[in-house]
């Protein structure tokens, strides 16, 4: 009997979550400006591997080059900062 078409292994769900860590990982550090090589250094994967996932970022985050993908994670880094730091300045005027 054939598993449902939808159902992922365990090692399929351990792969796609480290992709989808890699690709965070390289999304962070492309807001550091670190280049295709530096990235690949650093996560000890090839640069065709980083350029494949930050073409794979471009498109999920339909961001129109690099810049903006670092834009789009500023973004997100800077909500959360600014929601943490209004809940320590509402935790202070109490």
């Amino acid at each position: 009997m054939r598993p449902h078409r939808g159902s992922r292994s365990l090692a399929q769900k351990n792969r796609i979550d480290q992709l989808k860590h890699r690709r965070n990982a390289i999304a962070r550090m492309i807001a550091l400006g670190a280049t295709d090589k530096e990235i690949s250094e650093h996560l000890n994967v090839s640069t065709f591997t980083v350029r494949a996932d930050i073409n794979k970022l471009m498109e999920e985050l339909n961001a129109k080059n690099r810049a903006h993908v670092a834009y789009l994670v500023g973004l997100r880094q800077g909500r959360k900062w600014q929601m943490k730091r209004h809940k320590e300045i509402r935790d202070e005027s109490r």
